[in-house]
């Protein structure tokens, strides 16, 4: 999924989810435009039924219908997920994600994740929030500076060890340079 939610404000979402899947469609819709605008609303009305199709499928609350300039942050945000299922992925990669995402929003979209990984899907999530992958990870890779650093399996990892790794040294000690309460203290 792109890192960056660009979505043309007068886009609506129907064309948006199908947007690079079915660019041949847009140009047949044009096409069909300056010939026969009958079978051009028809054409629409069909990718509106399959972007609907789509989207209840996945359970993402989303009305195709609706332009992307009308849409919030966290919707759009959806619409770019729906996006880049709807290209059929064997590895899905998900980039700090949730950052917009209300709690409901961010929920729907873990059972969404969950459902995918039970089918087959290999789902990537990159997240700073440590309660998140603490929820959603099999397992957890953490990098700095670009290299991989530790990796933990589900159920054999602590946010204390994930941070331990992220940072290069032990909690307690750059905790104890800093003047910080760690979790160890007593302190959450």
């Amino acid at each position: 999924m792109p890192r960056e939610r660009k979505l043309p404000p007068g886009l609506w979402k129907r064309g948006r989810v199908y947007h690079a899947r079915f660019r041949a469609a847009g140009r047949e819709v044009r096409k069909r435009l300056s010939t026969n605008f009958q079978a051009a609303c028809e054409l629409l009305n069909e990718l509106r039924a399959r972007a609907e199709r789509f989207l209840r499928e996945r359970r993402i609350e989303l009305d195709p219908g609706i332009p992307v300039a009308y849409l919030t942050a966290s919707q759009r945000q959806m619409v770019m997920i729906a996006r880049a299922l709807a290209m059929n992925p064997s590895v899905l990669i998900l980039d700090e994600a949730t950052t917009c995402l209300t709690e409901r929003e961010t929920a729907g979209l873990f059972e969404l994740i969950r459902r995918l990984r039970d089918q087959g899907l290999t789902c990537i999530f990159v997240s700073h929030r440590l309660r998140e992958v603490e929820e959603l990870a099999d397992r957890v890779t953490v990098l700095r500076d670009g290299a991989v650093v530790a990796e933990f399996d589900r159920g054999r990892f602590s946010s204390d060890q994930i941070v331990e790794a992220m940072i290069g040294r032990r909690l307690a000690d750059a905790a104890a340079t800093q003047g910080v309460a760690t979790a160890a203290d007593g302190v959450e």
